[in-house]
């Protein structure tokens, strides 16, 4: 009982309550408004009721003014600062990712060339290389200089020049200023070069074999294929080749010979054991858009387009 009376006691004592001094309040006042609002002006001076609910000036200091966030910024910084403007997230990544794409595009563009077809003046304007093949090392201008240089490149040819070279100095030559090593080192070297311009002269009439060889060309101002030779070849030309025909020169397939016109299906059997030794046919079809056009000869002047082709590596 004595406990109770007590109890009771204790809580109709009064209570003392403190104002909250003003760097109390400057504590708990959101790090936002620090730099909007001056502290010193607005301070409150009282509360609503006991449940500290702010007052009106109190309550002014959560609403930012961005025309005088700017003033104090020039005040503190300066006004030749420049302002920095920050996109949003997600306007930045799409701009990352298109300025990707653009790259990628052009990096694309670069890597392939592009071969127009029954446009002539466009591959022209291209200055693409001829179909013309050459396998010879030498000519009948340059072979000499070129081929003495091949010879004596070799380190064998080099050091006995040099030997019979010093040789013909007297002062430091023990066969009496004779070039004893260069009688030898002679020989070797016509043999040397007398089975070098046997080899190329066979490169040459291979050359000239493979350069003369006919094929069939399409023209466009007779709307026919006429023979050509195949060094004559330029890059856009469209070739017919015949059943077991060698094949001129890269070519894309456009179509085939159909024993049914009325249902192409643009297949042929290719083989390429000059490329890669393998006997057995491949399988090949032509593009969609041009085998189901190309039903005459006359029908290949009508199509128009390019291809891109992929750069060498």
């Amino acid at each position: 009982m004595a406990s109770l009376i007590g109890l009771k006691r204790q809580q109709q004592q009064p209570t003392t309550r403190h104002k909250p001094s003003a760097l109390r309040r400057a504590i708990h006042l959101p790090i936002a408004t620090l730099h909007s609002s001056p502290l010193a002006t607005h301070m409150p001076s009282s509360r609503d009721g006991d449940g500290g609910t702010p007052t009106a000036p109190y309550a002014l200091l959560a609403q930012p003014s961005p025309l005088r966030d700017e003033i104090e910024a020039d005040s503190i910084l300066g006004s030749n600062v420049v302002d920095v403007h920050v996109d949003d997230v997600a306007e930045l990544s799409q701009i990352q990712e298109d300025t990707k794409r653009e790259e990628a595009e052009d990096i694309d563009d670069r890597d392939y060339r592009y071969v127009y077809l029954n446009a002539p003046e466009k591959n022209t304007a291209l200055n693409y290389c001829s179909n013309l093949v050459i396998t010879s090392r030498f000519t009948v201008y340059n072979f000499l200089p070129k081929l003495l240089f091949y010879e004596f490149s070799k380190l064998a040819n080099a050091y006995f020049l040099v030997i019979s070279i010093m040789q013909t100095i007297k002062p430091i030559s023990n066969t009496g200023g004779f070039p004893a090593s260069l009688p030898a080192l002679s020989i070797i070297v016509l043999i040397d070069m007398f089975f070098a311009c046997l080899e190329d002269y066979k490169r040459h009439k291979a050359d000239h074999i493979a350069n003369n060889l006919p094929c069939l060309r399409f023209q466009r101002d007779a709307k026919a294929f006429e023979p050509a030779k195949w060094h004559t070849l330029q890059v856009g030309d469209v070739v017919k080749v015949a059943n077991r025909d060698p094949v001129p020169a890269d070519l894309v397939i456009l179509g085939a010979c159909e024993p049914d016109p009325l249902n192409p299906a643009g297949i042929c059997y290719v083989e390429t054991k000059s490329l890669d030794g393998e006997t057995n046919l491949k399988l090949r079809q032509g593009l969609e858009g041009t085998y189901t056009a190309l039903l005459s000869d006359a029908a290949v002047g009508d199509i128009k387009g390019n291809a891109g082709v992929r750069d060498a590596e």
